[in-house]
């Protein structure tokens, strides 16, 4: 059995249900929608960010460079672990 995904507007998607009822096939809609827990979790990084709590890749890579376990590094890992 193949899969097949259409995008119809409205007019082409009351034609299409018209022809698939004709020819008895089998099909389902499911929509675009965003579980909640994904857009909470989208929220959640947007207000992150404009709290200020993001950096760069270049500052992420410094930041999770191996440790020494010198006070400085154990200050660093800290940070990421409260942040």
């Amino acid at each position: 059995m193949e899969t097949y995904l259409v995008h119809p507007d409205k007019i082409q998607e009351k034609a299409l249900k018209a022809f698939l009822k004709a020819l008895e096939v089998p099909y389902e809609i499911k929509s675009d929608v965003l579980p909640d827990h994904v857009k909470s979790g989208i929220r959640k990084g947007q207000d992150d960010i404009k709290a200020g709590k993001s950096f760069s890749l270049a500052e992420f890579k410094e930041k999770t460079r191996p440790f020494d376990g010198s006070p400085a590094c154990n200050h660093i890992r800290n940070s990421i672990k409260n942040f």
